[in-house]
């Protein structure tokens, strides 16, 4: 699919990170401005137009950043 690190910024690359049953990590930004590690190695399970589920719960496309993990 990607590489290991790349973004998934559009919901084409989260359908096909589902797909592909890849394992992803999430970022959130810190108040001081930095990206920091919120979850990491889970598989997406669902997604709609504002959320994602993974590992049992939902979190918000808009606050969050998905990278790929190495596998």
């Amino acid at each position: 699919m990607f590489k290991a690190g790349f973004i998934l910024a559009t919901d084409a690359h989260i359908d096909a990170a589902i797909f592909n049953r890849a394992h992803v990590s999430v970022y959130q930004r810190s108040s001081k401005g930095i990206m920091e590690p919120l979850f990491e190695g889970g598989i997406f399970e669902s997604d709609c137009e504002m959320l994602v589920k993974m590992a049992g719960g939902y979190l918000l496309k808009a606050n969050c950043e998905f990278r790929l993990c190495n596998e």
